[in-house]
């Protein structure tokens, strides 16, 4: 239900994208051949607002995916100081973003991108080796079965 959700929410973003993008781009390329600046800088900055909101959602999303990725790995999230965040809008962690989301910061982000890889790497290396021992076990059973059948067979 929730992957279901968070599609649906990138599909939203993505049309509102486009609408933004139908609607001021065009718009920008005829002030510039009017030579109007004063409109062009008016819309473009506009248009810059509409996409930071898209970009602050699509933010929103990977921060919720990493953050579920790691409770589920039992990973420690960064945690938020609500005192600093409501006097400096900003804590070490996590941030406000311009249109109200609370927003990991790029540091966080990555820190905790960088543990989410180095715990399934963990994991993924602890099979590895019982993986090869069975593909060897399965090879050596083929090989005999082989030799049983050619052995019995005559």
């Amino acid at each position: 239900m929730i992957k279901r959700a968070r599609l649906i929410i990138k599909l939203r973003l993505w049309w509102f994208e486009c609408k933004i993008k139908r609607k001021y781009l065009p718009q920008i390329e005829q002030a510039k051949r009017d030579r109007n600046y004063p409109k062009e800088q008016e819309l473009d900055y506009q248009y810059y607002w509409e996409m930071q909101e898209i970009e602050e959602g699509r933010r929103s999303l990977i921060q919720e995916k990493l953050i579920q990725k790691a409770k589920r790995l039992m990973l420690p999230v960064p945690s938020r100081d609500f005192e600093r965040l409501k006097e400096n809008h900003e804590d070490q962690n996590w941030r406000y973003g311009q249109f109200g989301d609370t927003l990991l910061k790029d540091d966080a982000l990555t820190q905790l991108r960088r543990e989410i890889r180095r715990e399934k790497k963990e994991k993924r290396d602890s099979w590895i080796p019982i993986i090869s021992v069975l593909t060897g076990l399965i090879g050596a059973a083929a090989a005999l079965s082989s030799i049983w059948l050619t052995w019995f067979s005559h």
